[in-house]
């Protein structure tokens, strides 16, 4: 049972309606994350602030996606690695580099590598990453701005992953291509 609705813009809490039109421009549509998130208008507001912070941290389209497919798949979000998988294949990311991304592995481009496993450190160890991990992300051109930024994607899934298994968010027909289950689930 859900207990939980997914509203569209004109059914969705006045507040909320503004933080809805801009996907449904964008996207031809409002994903059920953002319809659900809006049953609290400072929720989705928040949510949506990150993203508009993190589209500023200094990482390509790929990169974006990469720290959200594997935030995702750390928390076990089948909703968001779905819906990121489809964003990203939409940037162009190299088929391969998803695949291993969406298995909890990393792809073979080296810089991606290191993004997708100073990721899963931050959401594995929250937050002490160890030295090595921070050198080795450094190593591959990222600079200490955007290792900071990477903080903001991962803030922004964790909110969508833990709210969508919070309202069993269903997934949108446009993601079902991507569809994804956790391993062992």
């Amino acid at each position: 049972m859900n207990d939980f609705t997914f509203p569209s813009i004109e059914a969705a809490h006045p507040d909320a309606r503004p933080a809805l039109e801009g996907p449904q421009r964008h996207l031809g549509f409002v994903p059920n994350l953002l319809a659900g998130l809006s049953n609290s208008p400072a929720t989705l507001a928040s949510y949506a602030e990150l993203g508009k912070n993190f589209a500023k941290v200094g990482l390509t389209g790929v990169e974006m996606q990469t720290v959200l497919v594997v935030t995702s798949v750390e928390n076990a979000c089948a909703y968001c690695v779905a819906a990121h998988s489809t964003f990203a294949t939409n940037q162009k990311i190299d088929p391969a580099a998803l695949k291993a991304l969406r298995a909890g592995q990393e792809p073979a481009d080296p810089k991606l590598a290191a993004l997708s496993s100073f990721v899963r450190s931050i959401v594995r160890t929250r937050g002490k990453v160890p030295e090595a991990e921070r050198q080795r992300f450094f190593a591959a051109g990222y600079t200490r701005d955007q290792g900071l930024g990477v903080l903001n994607g991962v803030a922004m899934k964790t909110i969508a992953n833990l709210g969508n298994h919070f309202m069993n968010t269903p997934l949108d027909e446009q993601f079902k291509a991507q569809q994804w289950a956790p391993h062992g689930n």
